[in-house]
């Protein structure tokens, strides 16, 4: 065990007079979340790009980089990363061998949620035949430095104080931490990378730009934000957008003409204000919008608004009416008119004109217009009513579209 704090006494000093710790933690550092997480996505889509399969874990992995590193022609660090595909998680490995003597390894996983959360989570582990030390820490994001976190070990068969244990861990953390950072984002990526969570030891100095934190239906947002490129340090907020509350259409509901027919659609914030279409939001409309059917209207959110939201409307068949109704006994005869291109008529009937309890009953094919209601109380009133339906498609399932209900008509049953 001695081997392994004298390995990360001597990093520490590396790292020390390492440019790239110039900057240092800052002891507030404000990180603009939606920021981050656009950072992440872009990071994640770009793992994704490589696969590599580990069968014997049954995991599909994303292999992005793959690189070595010397200090003082000693010890070397092996850095990896992968994206857990079954984990959904982020993860740089790291293992530092002594070259002068290989009969021992540190190794390190730093697992980052591809959701932003504020943390991250860090194993640790020591390696020297036949004893290892094992220890797990949760790192808070954006503020670590590696200093702050404490290790706890799971697994110790070495005498070791808990001080020296977190220095170990600590400055490991961080030296792979920086590595995998410089690599990663000022080498292989241009808009993405691990700095996306924000640790301020990775930023040799803040490169500030303008970015739009977008307003939801779920949040406020604040437009023009003044961040780090490189570590998501917020600078100074922008402007607040309002939280968007409402997004409806004109109509969802019309009835077949055999024209096109579109509703119209309007958004508002929480305030009121009546958003504009192209400034704030796009529209795209399901195709057709002419036949029977349900049709999508898909509003994404743009400029200082962000996400979507899918509604939508029906163009229903066109109505019948009821043309005769006979009572006979315990019967009643029904004809009503023809529509065409519906798939069929549904009758609903009861004792009572609020049709509590009542009965349905479907008529399949446009040209069949008449039915017979049997069955009934002899001596009670029958209540009418009829409307069309239409089998349409949609999403690939089957979607019943209803017309509205004829006027009620009523006989008394013999």
């Amino acid at each position: 065990m001695k081997r392994i704090i004298s390995w990360l006494l001597l990093l520490s000093i590396v790292c020390t007079l390492c440019p790239v710790f110039s900057t240092g933690a800052a002891a507030a550092n404000k990180v603009n979340a939606a920021y981050v997480q656009e950072n992440l996505n872009d990071f994640v889509t770009y793992l994704k790009n490589y696969s590599l399969v580990d069968v014997k874990k049954g995991w599909t992995y994303y292999w992005v980089i793959e690189e070595q590193f010397y200090f003082g022609g000693k010890y070397e660090v092996n850095i990896q990363y992968f994206y857990h595909y079954k984990k959904h998680l982020i993860e740089i490995k790291a293992e530092l061998v002594d070259e002068t003597d290989r009969s021992g390894s540190e190794h390190l996983s730093i697992f980052l949620p591809d959701v932003y959360t504020g943390k991250a989570s860090v194993e640790y582990s020591y390696f020297e035949y036949p004893n290892s030390v094992k220890a797990t820490a949760t790192v808070s994001v954006p503020d670590y430095d590696g200093t702050g976190a404490v290790f706890t070990a799971s697994e110790n068969d070495f005498e070791i104080e808990q001080e020296k244990l977190n220095d170990a861990c600590n400055v490991l953390t961080q030296l792979v931490f920086t590595v995998a950072d410089q690599q990663s984002y000022k080498y292989y990526r241009t808009n993405a990378g691990i700095t996306g969570f924000g640790f301020v030891a990775m930023c040799e100095g803040h490169e500030y730009g303008s970015y739009t934190d977008p307003a939801t239906v779920t949040k406020s947002g604040t437009s023009a934000n003044t961040v780090c490129f490189w570590c998501a340090h917020q600078k100074a907020a922008g402007k607040k957008t309002a939280q968007i509350k409402s997004v409806t259409l004109s109509k969802t509901a019309f009835y077949y003409n055999g024209k096109v027919q579109t509703p119209k659609v309007t958004v508002k914030d929480i305030n009121g204000k009546v958003l504009k279409e192209k400034t704030d939001y796009t529209i795209a409309y399901s195709k057709g919008r002419k036949n029977v059917g349900q049709y999508s209207v898909v509003v994404t959110f743009k400029g200082n608004y962000g996400g979507s939201k899918t509604l939508y409307y029906t163009i229903n068949p066109n109505k019948t009416a009821i043309s005769k109704m006979t009572a006979g006994k315990k019967t009643v005869n029904l004809k009503w008119k023809k529509v065409v291109g519906v798939s069929g008529y549904q009758i609903q009937y009861a004792d009572n004109a609020a049709f509590k309890n009542a009965k349905k009953t479907n008529v399949k094919g446009a040209v069949s217009v008449t039915a017979m209601l049997k069955n009934l109380l002899s001596g009670k009133p029958c209540y009418v009513r009829v409307r069309t339906y239409k089998a349409t498609a949609f999403k690939n399932e089957t979607v019943y579209v209803y017309s509205g209900w004829t006027n009620v008509k009523a006989v008394k049953v013999k």
